[in-house]
């Protein structure tokens, strides 16, 4: 009888997932557009001047920093549709690339895993095809909950002594241009800044003293949560009082918030199943084994509660809840960081490889592997050098 190691194991499934994400992004490549895709596609037109193209995106909410990147990204790899879609993919990559640099080499098999989770996510694999800034956020999320993964383990090998600087600076950094990205990555980002100072106090009090840490940690806040508010302005203007929320009450924020993200991260009925047992598991270790993942708790739960306390209190002073669903998407790294850990300090291999196979089984079940996503309305052509949006062909 072969005997396959742990490691082995971790690297076969990190294949087969793979196998899984190529196989669904070639499968659902040429899907056609989005209105938002054509808007984002318009914006960042190589034919258009710098002052042109912000001059278009001046009518959305979100800042200009993603045109901006794609844009020159379509001047130098080509304006074609192709080479757009590409580009989400390409920054995941590069993201999973440097997660590995500074993931501890001595805990291999727990990247693998990692990997694993979010590249079985139907969520990402279907914003990584859409020409939005949601997948770039998701690839910068991904690379941060790498870096705190490692300055976790610096933290239980040396006792922090040997914590790296460079890796506060790549959070710090990641944190900041994710602001710049989107609303909620404003949002997101503060989310980050605060779990970074208070998981590490002693680097908060170094840098800044502590008392200017408890008067920065508020300023962060409350600077973050007062740049997401002219959004709402321009989002009540220009979308319809259902989506926004008008009316809603408070109480259901918080069900509607973790409805959402359940039933984006599981779609089908089988891959509900397979993460309500994935909860109960997880929830069991958070009771018992608090001690164990009280640190993964701040780093990569924090955030996303500092995110959705947000929405709530500017809910309860504006009257408008800003949330859709798709939103959550950008926390999935951090979600699936949590997940790792909590599989990795499990008493024994046996739970370990149980909770592991319940995380990929979970994802799996939501891939449509039979179907395409759901068609799309527009097409890109490029016609004597002008790009011109056609709408597309109905399926037969």
């Amino acid at each position: 009888m072969v005997n396959i190691g742990p490691y082995r194991l971790a690297t076969l499934l990190a294949l087969i997932s793979a196998a899984i994400c190529i196989y669904v992004l070639v499968g659902n490549f040429d899907n056609g557009l989005w209105f938002d895709e054509v808007f984002s596609l318009q914006v960042t037109d190589p034919a258009n001047s710098l002052g042109k193209a912000h001059a278009i995106q001046s009518i959305d909410a979100s800042p200009f920093t993603y045109y901006f990147i794609l844009r020159f990204w379509r001047i130098v790899f080509g304006p074609d549709f192709y080479t757009a879609q590409f580009f989400n993919i390409a920054m995941f990559l590069v993201a999973t690339i440097l997660a590995w640099i500074v993931w501890p080499k001595n805990k291999s098999q727990e990247y693998l895993i990692f990997l694993s989770l979010n590249i079985t996510c139907v969520a990402i694999i279907y914003y990584l095809l859409e020409i939005r800034t949601y997948s770039l956020i998701c690839a910068i999320s991904l690379f941060v909950a790498s870096c705190f993964n490692r300055l976790l383990d610096q933290t239980e090998s040396s006792g922090g002594a040997g914590r790296s600087k460079y890796l506060y600076i790549a959070i710090i950094v990641s944190a900041a241009i994710v602001i710049n990205l989107h609303a909620w990555g404003a949002l997101f980002g503060a989310g980050i800044f605060i779990a970074l100072f208070i998981y590490d106090r002693a680097f908060a009090n170094r840098t800044f003293g502590l008392p200017a840490f408890v008067i920065s940690g508020v300023l962060i806040s409350a600077f973050f949560f007062v740049s997401f508010l002219p959004i709402f302005n321009v989002f009540s203007s220009r979308l319809t009082a259902a989506s926004i929320g008008f009316g809603a009450k408070i109480v259901d924020d918080p069900l509607t918030m973790l409805t959402g993200i359940w039933q984006l991260l599981y779609v089908t009925d089988r891959s509900a199943l397979f993460g309500a047992a994935v909860l109960l598991t997880i929830a069991y270790h958070c009771a018992v084994r608090f001690s164990l993942i009280r640190s993964s708790l701040l780093v990569y739960i924090a955030p996303i509660v500092f995110v959705y306390a947000a929405v709530i209190i500017a809910h309860l002073i504006f009257e408008r809840f800003i949330y859709k669903s798709y939103f959550n998407v950008i926390f999935f790294p951090f979600l699936f960081m949590f997940f790792t850990k909590i599989a990795y300090s499990a008493a024994t291999g046996v739970v370990r490889f149980s909770l592991i196979a319940a995380l990929i089984l979970a994802n799996v079940g939501s891939i449509p592997f039979f179907v395409k996503f759901a068609e799309q309305p527009f097409r890109l052509e490029i016609q004597d050098g002008i790009s011109v949006y056609m709408p597309a062909p109905k399926q037969r």
